[in-house]
């Protein structure tokens, strides 16, 4: 069995096409399949036009460049008979034919593997829980699933790596490729501690489709689904309704009912969905199953309450203003921004208040000495010519090139000097104690 037909068959139809089993329950091997050529679409007898033509316009060599691509990024290539395939994936339809994958393979057949999901616009309290499930399911043992998105999935990924955990990312674009572009990063830690996997073309970039597309795939792979956080018409609340018919347990964080992004949870929560406040509460589920997780779990949970008390000390209106008020204060607002902006006091809400309120200063500082630099210049010139105005509105054209010049222009030439009553001019040698000018030097 050729895995390069197994790719064909893979790139030959649209993601998550239900052709796939009925394909091959006709043609087990899908090289038969491709060799049949036109006679083997004849057999297939759902197929649309447009699945028909997508079919012929698959390269062989469409393959062949898939797989070198994969193998050049250091990706494995999984088809439905690899043994490192998740196996709780062949249990749903649509199941792909081929995923690419990069990292520790065997976590994508680890038990528990329990998906943990939500909304991109992640609330403070969101990042909290999801720190709390993800991270307690990483210390129990289990594998977190999710998608790697903005938010609820991206938190849940990275407190299963930072409690040791294991992590499976489904892409919704190629392996190669990441999206949002900032969990570069993140994708790098999940490939050195699990496994990040794909079913599109290795060089597929998002697509806005896609990504409902391989939430199956999510909730597929998956014994159970939590939903942190999701608004009421969200790609979460998809997932959720995907994995109850996959048979899939849902689970639903509770959170504040006035919030839009609590609003899919407490509908999955009147549907039936199972309550869960913690790692523990999920595993109970599968107790029978898997003790030692449930019981890591447990013992799991005074830490994980710390961390619901760390940084849960929501701000009010009122808090906020007596805030201002003290950052407003010369020197010591600025010391205790600085202490709060440095995480004293372990309250997310304030040290991110102090890091704003120092950011604010800062731009408003330099934006002052930039308005004092552009006015001093700008009011040089004006300066200049009030200075130049001045004097001549003083002294005209004069010339005073002398003292007596200066004399006669201020005084005139018969302003009489001191009580004697005579002229400067005949004075002069009183007045300075030398000898008069000459009359032609004047």
């Amino acid at each position: 069995m050729s895995l390069l037909h197994w790719v064909w068959l893979g790139l030959a139809l649209p993601p998550g096409s239900r052709l796939i089993d009925e394909i091959l329950r006709q043609f087990p091997d899908p090289e038969e399949f491709f060799l049949a050529g036109e006679t083997g679409i004849a057999q297939i007898g759902r197929i649309s036009r447009a699945d028909a033509l997508y079919i012929r316009n698959t390269e062989l060599s469409d393959a062949e460049k898939a797989m070198e691509t994969a193998e050049e990024y250091g990706a494995a290539v999984l088809c439905r008979n690899s043994p490192e395939y998740p196996q709780r994936l062949l249990e749903i339809e649509t199941a792909p034919a081929v995923l690419y994958a990069k990292g520790d393979l065997s976590c994508l057949n680890k038990a528990p593997a329990i998906a943990a999901i939500g909304t991109r616009r992640i609330s403070d309290y969101g990042r909290r829980i999801s720190g709390v499930i993800g991270g307690g399911l990483g210390k129990a043992g289990a594998v977190v699933v999710s998608g790697m998105a903005q938010g609820v999935d991206s938190a849940c990924h990275e407190a299963c790596l930072d409690a040791g955990g294991k992590t499976v990312a489904v892409q919704g674009c190629g392996i190669c490729n990441v999206f949002p572009a900032e969990n570069e990063e993140l994708k790098e830690r999940i490939i050195a501690s699990g496994a990040v996997i794909s079913e599109f073309a290795p060089d597929a970039k998002p697509q806005s489709s896609f990504f409902p597309i391989r939430n199956r795939i999510i909730s597929g792979m998956s014994m159970g689904v939590c939903v942190v956080e999701a608004a009421a018409r969200s790609g979460t609340s998809i997932t959720a309704r995907i994995a109850a018919e996959q048979g899939r347990k849902v689970f639903a964080v509770p959170a504040d009912v006035l919030r839009p992004t609590s609003q899919g949870t407490l509908r999955l929560l009147r549907s039936g969905a199972i309550p869960v406040a913690s790692a523990a509460d999920i595993l109970s589920e599968y107790e029978s199953e898997f003790p030692a997780e449930f019981a890591a779990a447990k013992k799991a949970l005074p830490t994980q309450s710390r961390e619901q008390k760390s940084g849960s000390g929501e701000l009010s209106m009122w808090a906020y203003m007596g805030l201002l008020l003290l950052a407003m204060v010369p020197v010591i607002g600025i010391v205790f921004m600085i202490v709060w902006a440095c995480g004293v006091g372990d309250n997310r809400q304030l040290s991110r208040f102090a890091r704003g309120v120092l950011l604010a200063k800062a731009v408003l500082f330099l934006i002052s000495i930039l308005f004092f630099m552009v006015l001093a210049a700008s009011m040089q010139p004006l300066l200049e010519e009030l200075e130049q105005w001045t004097y001549e509105y003083s002294y005209g054209d004069y010339d005073f090139s002398d003292f007596d010049d200066f004399y006669n222009y201020n005084f005139g030439e018969d302003y009489n000097y001191g009580d004697s009553g005579d002229s400067f001019g005949e004075d002069w040698p009183d007045f300075y104690g030398e000898e008069a000018p000459a009359a032609d030097a004047a």
